[in-house]
C-alpha cells in the first residue's frame, strides 16, 4: 500500500482506533529502532494478545516489508526498505508523542485530520534523520557519552565533539538535545539538525540531568501587559493570554519552566542562553561580547547601525521626541561615558585573552588578528571626543539606528532563513 498523507478522518481505510495504533507502530519502530507489544499495551490500555494481533495485521495488510523480528532485541526493528504508510516519517511525530506521553491529542495534528474551513500554519520542519536521533535517544536513556560531528552559526565548519546528553527538547521551532559538552566543560544545547554525521555511542558518562543546575532550577516567569499601553490595550492583552488579576491592578500570566529553557519560553531569539543575563529584578541584558570584537554569526556583517531600533519599538515609546525617546538617548549617553571612563581595564582584559593560547571564535573570524581586534576596539571608545562631542555623536548614532534600511533588510533575511519575525 502506498503512503497516504493529508487525509480527512473519513478517507482512511481503517477505523480511527486502529489508525492510531498503526501510527504508533510506525513511529516507535522508525525512531527508536525497536517495537514491542508493550508499546501498544501501555499507550492504549490493551492486552498483549490484541497488541500482537495489531502488529501482525499491520504487517500482513499494510507494511509487509517494513518490520522484521529481532530475537536479540526481543522486538521488531525497521528494515532497510521501511516506508511509512500511516505517518509522514518525520521526527516531529516521535518527539511530539514523547512530549505528550500517553496523551494522544498531538496525533490529530500529525495525522493532519481536520475539518473544512480551518487552516493550521506550521513552522518549516528542520532536517532530522533517524540515524541521528536514535543513538542520541539511546545515549539519553542509557547515560552514555556520544561522539558527534557538529556545526553552528559561530563555527560553521563541522567539528567532532563528545557530549553526554540527558534530554531532548522542543522549543516550538526546533529540536535540540541538552547535554554536557566535554570540549567546553559545561551543559549546552545542541540543535539536532546540525549533527551532520551518524553519532557514535562510546563510554558511560558521569554527567546527567541531576548535575545540570540550570536544568534542575525551576523558574516562575510572570508576564503582564506593557504598562505603557493604554488601559483598553492592556485589557485586550490580558484577554488574549488569559491573564488573571488576583487582586492586582493589572492581569498576570505565570508560567513555570526550567532555568535552561527561560530564553526559549520568552522567545529571546538569541543564539544561546549564555548571551542573555536576567537580573533579580527581571531585567534582561544582552551580553554578546563577541560582537564588540567584530564577530558576526555566519560571517554576516552587513548591518551598519550600532544596534537595532525598529519603528515598532519607538511607536510604543510614543514616537521620536517623546519622553521615553529622550530617556533612551540619555541612558545611551551615560552608558557611553561610563565605557570611556573604564576603557583601560576593558582593553587589558581583551589583551590577556588575545595573548592566551586559547583560540576563541572571534580570533578565528576572517581577517581577525590580536592587533586589528585591539585597534578596532580602542577606536570604538571615541576617546578623542569630549563630553559634548560624545553626546552629539550618541544622538546621531540613535537617529541613524532608527528604522534603518540595513536593519529592516536583515530582519527580512532572518524571517526567510530562520523563521524569526523581526
Amino acid at each position: 500500500m502506498a503512503r497516504v498523507s493529508r487525509k480527512s478522518a473519513g478517507a482512511w481505510p481503517v477505523r480511527w482506533d486502529l489508525l492510531l495504533r498503526y501510527r504508533l507502530i510506525e513511529v516507535m519502530a522508525l525512531w527508536e529502532g525497536r517495537l514491542t507489544t508493550n508499546h501498544l499495551m501501555r499507550a492504549f490500555g490493551i492486552g498483549r494478545q490484541q497488541a500482537s494481533k495489531d502488529i501482525n495485521t499491520y504487517l500482513a495488510d499494510y507494511g509487509p516489508d517494513n518490520l522484521t523480528y529481532d530475537r536479540f532485541l526481543k522486538g521488531y526493528r525497521p528494515t532497510e526498505a521501511f516506508k511509512p504508510v500511516f505517518t509522514q516519517g518525520v521526527a516531529d511525530e516521535y518527539l511530539q508523542m514523547m512530549h505528550a506521553r500517553e496523551d494522544l491529542a498531538c496525533s490529530f495534528e500529525s495525522l493532519t485530520v481536520r475539518e473544512l474551513n480551518t487552516e493550521v500554519l506550521l513552522p518549516p520542519a528542520r532536517d532530522l534523520r533517524p540515524a541521528v536521533l536514535r543513538p542520541v535517544l539511546q545515549a539519553c536513556r542509557e547515560g552514555k557519552r556520544v561522539e558527534i560531528e557538529y556545526a553552528s552559526l559561530a563555527n560553521p565548519e563541522p567539528e567532532f565533539r563528545v557530549i553526554q546528553p540527558h534530554t531532548v527538547v522542543h522549543t516550538g521551532y526546533r529540536w535540540h538535545v541538552r547535554a554536557w559538552c566535554e570540549k567546553n566543560g559545561d551543559f549546552r544545547d545542541f540543535v539536532l539538525s546540525r549533527i551532520s554525521d551518524r553519532p557514535e555511542l562510546v563510554l558511560h558518562g558521569d554527567r546527567g540531568a541531576e548535575d545540570d543546575e540550570a536544568w534542575r532550577t525551576r523558574v516562575v516567569v510572570r508576564l503582564g501587559p506593557d504598562p505603557r499601553l493604554s488601559p483598553p490595550q492592556q485589557a485586550l492583552i490580558e484577554r488574549d493570554y488569559g491573564m488573571k488579576r488576583r487582586g492586582m491592578e493589572h492581569g498576570e500570566l505565570r508560567l513555570e519552566t526550567r532555568g535552561a529553557l527561560v530564553s526559549y519560553l520568552l522567545q529571546l531569539k538569541d543564539r544561546h542562553n549564555g548571551n542573555i543575563v536576567i537580573d533579580a529584578a527581571g531585567r534582561m541584558v544582552h551580553s554578546g561580547f563577541a560582537f564588540v570584537l567584530g564577530l558576526a554569526p555566519g560571517g554576516i556583517t552587513f548591518e551598519k547601525p550600532a544596534f537595532k531600533l525598529t519603528k515598532d519599538i519607538v511607536d510604543v515609546w510614543g514616537g521620536r521626541g517623546s519622553a521615553l525617546w529622550d530617556m533612551f538617548v540619555e541612558q545611551v549617553v551615560l552608558g557611553m561615558q561610563a565605557v570611556q571612563a573604564n576603557w583601560q581595564p576593558i582593553t587589558q582584559n581583551v589583551e590577556i585573552v588575545c595573548a592566551s593560547r586559547v583560540r576563541f571564535p572571534f580570533l578565528a573570524a576572517p581577517g581577525a588578528s590580536p592587533k586589528t581586534i585591539l585597534t578596532q576596539l580602542r577606536r570604538r571608545f571615541k576617546l578623542f571626543k569630549n563630553k559634548a562631542q560624545t553626546r552629539r555623536w550618541v544622538v546621531w548614532m540613535v537617529e541613524y539606528a532608527f528604522d534603518n534600511l540595513w536593519t529592516t533588510t536583515y530582519g527580512k533575511f532572518q524571517l526567510l532563513t530562520n523563521g524569526i519575525v523581526p
